[in-house]
Order: structure tokens, then sequence, then C-alpha cells
């Protein structure tokens, strides 16, 4: 992983995975996790309650690509509109 790449990390546990990892990362960072909640019939729908789903993922990358400046506001657009996400969503964190 080069300087200036973004960078998502996945894990059904935030505190106990990825942000553990956070200081010896050269770039920017992005945790993704459900922390332990047991809210869903399924993982795909857990994934999707939680903002983890591979379209949330590839939306954190685009964000953080967007802002540190390595894609314009139309390409981060354009890329985003085909994305399975519901903008009106509550935050997880927040319910």
């Amino acid at each position: 992983m080069g300087i200036g790449q973004a960078l998502v990390i996945e894990a059904k546990q935030v505190q106990n995975g990825g942000m553990q990892i956070v200081h010896m990362l050269p770039s920017s960072f992005i945790a993704l996790g459900t922390d332990g909640f047991a809210l869903s019939e399924t993982r795909d729908d857990l994934r999707n309650y939680f903002e983890i789903s591979a379209d949330y993922i590839i939306q954190a990358a685009l964000a953080e690509m967007y802002k540190s400046n390595r894609i314009d506001k139309e390409k981060w657009r354009e890329q985003q509109a085909g994305l399975d996400i519901n903008v009106e969503k509550i935050n997880p964190i927040e319910r």
C-alpha cells in the first residue's frame, strides 16, 4: 500500500480489529464493522444494517479518495450512482 491511498477495513469487531492497527498505517483509515450486535436475520442484512456491505465499503473508499483529492466531485458522484445506498438512512450508531 502506497502513501496517499485510501484504506477501508471491514471487521466484525471494529474496536477489536481495525482500530488496533491504525497507528501502523501510512495513510488515512476508515473502520467499518458491527461490534458484535445481533440485529439481523442474515449476514447480508446485518452488513446492510451496519453499512459494511460491499456497496458501503466502495462508498467509504470513494469518499476518502475524494477527500484526499484523488478523484474530483464529478467522478465521485458518477461512481456512487450505481451503489445500493440509502443516503437518507439514519447512522446505525445513532439508532
